[in-house]
């Protein structure tokens, strides 16, 4: 039988290299297990702030909603306040219009009263004359 034996200064050698492998993969993997430990917090801050923001967003959108239904009411709302302004503003056209006409026929109506009161003198005039005259002339009317 032959035995074949290694070098000890070489196992040893070997053994040490191995156990120093050993440590830096140990603290390797730490290392790594510790980073995959913070990116994980850090993407369950993230993933939870993008939650927030998408809540947020949400909200945003339905009060963006919300104004868009006051917008149109109001639109509307203002549109019929117009419509209302350009009825009342025609009547007030048409009520200038009879008040102009109106005006018209009161000046019509003082010319003619005038002219009536002129006749009237003249003719009151004329019966101060016939009558100025029958006195004159003692003629008795009965």
């Amino acid at each position: 039988f032959f035995f074949f034996f290694s070098s000890r200064r070489r196992h040893t050698r070997s053994s040490l290299v191995s156990w120093a492998r050993r440590c830096v993969q140990e603290t390797d993997i730490r290392e790594l297990e510790e980073k995959l430990y913070h990116e994980q917090d850090e993407n369950f801050r993230l993933n939870k702030k993008v939650a927030d923001q998408q809540e947020s967003i949400k909200v945003l959108n339905t009060t963006v909603k919300k104004l868009g239904v006051h917008i149109l009411y109001l639109n509307t709302s203002m549109s019929l306040q117009k419509h209302v302004i350009d009825m009342q503003s025609t009547t007030i056209q048409k009520q200038k219009y009879s008040i102009s006409g109106l005006t018209l026929a009161n000046i019509c109506l003082k010319q003619t009263v005038d002219m009536q009161k002129e006749e009237l003198l003249k003719k009151s005039n004329q019966i101060k004359s016939l009558n100025w005259e029958m006195k004159k002339a003692n003629v008795t009317i009965v």
